[in-house]
Formats: structure tokens, C-alpha cells, sequence
């Protein structure tokens, strides 16, 4: 049997344009279109990403993957596609996954209200000129180490992938 899957959106408070507004309005932001991450999507994922915000807000933060598909797979192409694009933007940092079904918006909201605030993931300016890999020098040569903030070019046997927008926010933090 397979396991329910949940999408969330990450900060998804920052795309809330009017909060107490029924239907709510969904903010988009231009400087998407600057963002090395956002454009390496394609069309399609793009696409995807803006009717998943929708049906999101629709359902108030308690959107299942499989009532998504329902909505929005209309052809056989769309169907078998269908996961590897959401994985795209699961990796890309766009979209999450939950187990378990998460708490409405309005409780998440005063649940936020009485911890303390934590710091968002903001915008990460040139995210795709981070490569992962630093050139380290030594007295005696020169080695490739694997760093979300190094910008050098990797060799072409690089076993990493590029660091994800989670973790150079997070390494940007941190430094």
C-alpha cells in the first residue's frame, strides 16, 4: 500500500498578498525570473508550481499529492510525468512533502504566534553560480572539496550535485 503524501509549500507566508481574504490572493514575485534555480526549471514545472500555490491556498495548507492530480492531470503525457516534476521541485526547494497531514494555515498561524519567530529562507542572489566546489590549495597541489558556498569549477569526474537553495541559505546563514 502506498503512503499518502501531502505538498506543502515552503515560506509559504511570503506569497500571501491579502491574509484575511477569502479567496486568499497569491503574491508572485519578479525576481523569480532573476533566479538561476527558478529558470533552470522548465516551462512545464513552472506551470506546475504556480496551480500547485493556487490548490494550496484552495485547501488552506492541506493539499494531498493525489487530490493535486486529480485536478490537474489531464493527459496520459501529463500522468506519466507527473512525479518527476514534482520531485524537480521538491529538490529544487520549491515544494515539500509531509508524511502526515499538516495543520491548517489558520493554526500554523497561531502556532507561529506564540513561538518565538524564527528566521526564513530568503531570496539567494546568484543561487546557480554556487557549484559546490571549492578549489583548496596546499604546499604541495591542489584538491576540489565539496562546499555549498564554493563557486570554482568542479573537475569533471565531481561525484556532488549542486548544493540546493536550502543549503546555501543555510551556509549563508551560518557564515
Amino acid at each position: 500500500m502506498e503512503t499518502e503524501r501531502w505538498i506543502v509549500v515552503p515560506r509559504w507566508a511570503d506569497f500571501q498578498h491579502y491574509k484575511n481574504r477569502n479567496p486568499p490572493w497569491i503574491k508572485s514575485y519578479v525576481k523569480q525570473v532573476r533566479d538561476d534555480e527558478y529558470l533552470s526549471l522548465g516551462q512545464a514545472e513552472r506551470g506546475l508550481l504556480n496551480d500547485l500555490r493556487m490548490l494550496y491556498a484552495e485547501a488552506h495548507g492541506q493539499l494531498r499529492e493525489e487530490a493535486a492530480r486529480r485536478r490537474l492531470v489531464r493527459s496520459e503525457s501529463d500522468a506519466r510525468r507527473w512525479t518527476r516534476r514534482l520531485d524537480l521541485l521538491n529538490h529544487a526547494g520549491f515544494i515539500g512533502f509531509s508524511a502526515s497531514k499538516p495543520l491548517a494555515l489558520e493554526n500554523r498561524e497561531q502556532n507561529k504566534l506564540s513561538k518565538t519567530p524564527s528566521r526564513a529562507v530568503t531570496f539567494v542572489p546568484n543561487l546557480g553560480s554556487y557549484t559546490g566546489c571549492r578549489l583548496v590549495r596546499g604546499t604541495h597541489g591542489t584538491s576540489h572539496s565539496r562546499d555549498p558556498l564554493g563557486t570554482d569549477k568542479p573537475p569533471y569526474d565531481w561525484p556532488h550535485p549542486k548544493p540546493t537553495r536550502a543549503e546555501v541559505a543555510a551556509a549563508l546563514e551560518a557564515a
